[in-house]
């Protein structure tokens, strides 16, 4: 276990949903590392970015390290930019395409390490993309925003109650991994888990050169993640 000490220095940004995101930053709070919670809740509108509370960068540490952002205003969107700058690691466990391609895009430009979660039913995944590395894929490279990818948010479709603990850990583990540098990463792979059968399947992911996020490209003409994923 990292010791307090080593872990007092950091800072790790956990990106989530109110009363649906997993606790997997939890074990980091305990160990001394400065852990900001960002609640992004899903609204009624179908971009999930329904009216909710105003915050500005100096609310952070009037609420304790916890802080409501709304991504329809420009100054929740600076200051999104501003957490992910600042931030060791950070940690997307939100369930929908608008916010987690807003945190993508803000990993990209600050080159900072991003671990996404996700589950709905009994399906869950996560992968790394580990941005500080050249040849990592981002968010966009798998799930491009205009693709042609069927939304599922777990609010909306349920999602198995123990599939959340265990991508929700993984991803703990996978951020102490890219923290301390140790050990393989997932950044390069996607791993899936149908939770019915408990059996786990790894697909490959490569950086799309033409990527509009990361690659300086155009994926006005892509329509699938085909040209980004193969199984391994």
């Amino acid at each position: 276990m990292p010791s307090s000490e080593a872990l007092s220095h950091l800072r790790v940004i956990d990106l989530t949903r109110v009363r649906a995101g997993p606790t997997c930053v939890k074990q980091f709070a305990d160990w001394g590392a400065d852990v900001v919670k960002v609640e992004m809740p899903s609204g009624d509108a179908d971009d999930g970015f329904g009216p909710r509370q105003g915050s500005d960068f100096q609310n952070l540490h009037r609420n304790k390290r916890s802080l409501t952002l709304n991504l329809k205003d420009p100054r929740g969107v600076e200051v999104l930019k501003r957490l992910v700058q600042s931030a060791d690691v950070v940690i997307d466990a939100t369930d929908n395409f608008a916010t987690r391609h807003a945190v993508n895009r803000a990993c990209v430009k600050f080159s900072s390490p991003l671990v996404s979660g996700a589950g709905v039913r009994f399906d869950g995944q996560i992968a790394v993309f580990d941005l500080r590395r050249h040849d990592s894929p981002c968010y966009h490279c798998l799930f491009p925003e205009n693709g042609d990818v069927e939304e599922m948010r777990c609010a909306v479709m349920g999602v198995f109650a123990p599939l959340v603990g265990i991508i929700g850990s993984m991803q703990a583990a996978e951020a102490l991994k890219l923290l301390m540098g140790i050990g393989r990463d997932l950044t390069g792979r996607l791993l899936l888990l149908d939770a019915l059968t408990m059996e786990w399947r790894s697909v490959r992911l490569k950086k799309d050169p033409q990527c509009a996020v990361c690659g300086g490209g155009d994926t006005g003409q892509r329509s699938s993640t085909a040209a980004c994923a193969t199984d391994r």
